[in-house]
């Protein structure tokens, strides 16, 4: 029997963090309305990750991935040696899922493949998302349970391919896992007779707030801050280190994402790194409230000629630039 893997690129394809139509898309969507574009989106998040490059399966040409998508694709790699007497085709036509048990074919060559004529499209999808699969999938769950408690011959075998496919899975972890399923299936939100709707739960409600304030600070307004050098510090590695005064301003920077180009040098922006520990000449890494950089020459940033800016909320600029007097006086 042949596995065929679609879809699994394991890698940022054509610059894009995910593929179109998921659920982000409604976050690009509300973003681009605020005036960031998909394109400036996709680069920020991808940015987020330490730069891999590896070769596309299909055209050999580089392409972009990150330390998290080549562990799946290793670890796809290694379950698929341990099938013996199976077939392995990657028809995603490109990412970084390879090795020389798996054939590459393109998308549009996997119906050839296949040994029964397949529905259309849209089926399996509206399959999965027809009314009352969840609750299908609790049954399952619960006579699983049951049978296992049982002794059943049928679900010990199921548990035991389980065990066999994840090394390192227990008997114990999966009917945890699987009893945890079977509670939360069966738990449903109650009717608002007031509103004629259905109640949101406190996690539901947490959420949303988050994705809106989320979508809120990626676009409060910025302005260049000078980083006054006498504020400026070093720690043992040589590393300068800036942090903000006012306790105010140090939950917003520590809440709202500071954009890829946030620390200049002269006008020109630092190289962000993805690492405390790993900030080089010329780059700079954010973390909560503070900034970590090294100049571009070497040189102590509290000494040169240089002038370093910050990008930050404007209410952050308003804050660090009040004497210190009043902000010790208003506890700001």
């Amino acid at each position: 029997m042949a596995i065929a893997f679609v879809g699994s690129d394991l890698a940022y394809t054509d610059g894009r963090p995910y593929a179109r139509g998921v659920t982000f898309e409604e976050d690009w969507y509300g973003q681009e309305r605020w005036g960031t574009s998909f394109i400036r989106q996709w680069k920020l998040a991808i940015n987020h990750q330490p730069e891999v490059v590896e070769q596309d399966v299909l055209s050999a040409a580089p392409v972009r991935t990150a330390p998290h998508l080549v562990s799946f694709r290793n670890w796809i790699v290694d379950r698929t040696r341990l099938e013996q007497g199976r077939t392995f085709i990657n028809a995603t036509g490109a990412g970084t899922l390879r090795a020389e048990h798996i054939t590459q074919v393109a998308p549009e060559a996997l119906p050839d493949l296949l040994t029964a004529p397949a529905g259309p499209v849209g089926d399996p999808v509206r399959r999965r998302l027809q009314p009352g699969t969840v609750e299908r999938l609790v049954g399952q769950a619960r006579a699983l349970l049951d049978g296992a408690a049982a002794g059943d011959a049928a679900a010990n075998a199921l548990l035991t391919r389980w065990m066999q496919f994840a090394p390192g899975l227990t008997r114990d972890a999966l009917l945890q896992a699987l009893e945890a399923g079977v509670t939360a299936g069966v738990s449903k939100p109650e009717p608002d007779s007031r509103v004629g709707s259905t109640v949101l739960t406190a996690a539901h409600a947490e959420s949303t707030e988050m994705d809106w304030l989320r979508l809120l600070a990626w676009h409060v307004p910025r302005t260049a801050m000078t980083l006054p050098k006498d504020r400026l510090l070093t720690n043992p590695e040589g590393v300068a280190v800036f942090r903000f005064r006012t306790a105010a301003a140090r939950v917003m920077c520590a809440a709202i994402p500071l954009p890829e180009d946030a620390l200049a040098e002269n006008g020109t922006p630092l190289r962000r790194a993805w690492d405390l520990a790993a900030v080089d000449p010329g780059s700079y890494a954010w973390f909560r409230d503070e900034i970590r950089f090294r100049t571009s020459d070497g040189s102590d940033p509290r000494w040169n000629d240089h002038h370093y800016s910050l990008l930050v909320p404007t209410a952050v600029a308003h804050l660090e630039g009040l004497p210190l007097t009043e902000i010790l006086d208003q506890r700001l």
